[in-house]
């Protein structure tokens, strides 16, 4: 009986000692990913400024081809949003909050399952001969511990899917 006692102590003081040390941990993270596209802004953008044309190269949607999806607002541009629902990769909203035709999307997210509402952006800028595109996102955890260990992690867990939806981005915009 004392073993378990000493035990659960002992798991209470860890747990304890692991949420004080994620207050000292920072409260943010940001992911930022890069590519160079042979294609013009406007023919990158167009696939970027629509919710419709993100199922054809983001990587979730590749990860899940039955992802259930519901959209909102305008077609393309500031206002059009889309939902998803997926076993696999979660539930989630995006809102495009800012479009500057061939130069760039911004968009909040929205994930329930974690209360989180990151905000990300794909900017263009012209490149020799096509265009470089710079994905960024960006969050903040504010007090949930579990979160803020996260955030260590952030940039190589989402970055390896930036780094897979930029190339199929690539895919699509070059194809000719």
């Amino acid at each position: 009986m004392k073993f378990l006692r000493n035990l659960l102590l002992g798991v209470a003081a860890l747990l304890a000692l692991l949420v004080l040390a994620a207050f000292m941990l920072p409260d943010a993270y940001e992911v930022e990913r890069r590519i160079h596209i042979k294609a013009r802004p406007a023919e990158v953008y167009a696939l970027i400024a629509s919710p419709r044309e993100w199922k054809r190269w983001s990587t979730w949607n590749r990860r899940d081809p039955e992802m259930r999806l519901s959209y909102s607002g305008p077609e393309t541009g500031a206002g059009a949003s889309w939902k998803w629902e997926s076993r696999s990769q979660g539930h989630g909203e995006m809102t495009l909050v800012r479009a500057e035709p061939g130069q760039v999307v911004e968009y909040d997210l929205f994930f329930p399952d974690f209360d989180s509402r990151p905000r990300g952006s794909l900017s263009l800028r012209p490149d020799g001969d096509g265009t470089e595109v710079v994905w960024r996102m960006s969050g903040r955890s504010g007090l949930n511990p579990f979160m803020r260990w996260m955030n260590l992690f952030m940039d190589g867990m989402v970055g390896r899917d930036f780094e897979e939806g930029l190339g199929n981005l690539r895919e699509v915009a070059e194809k000719p």
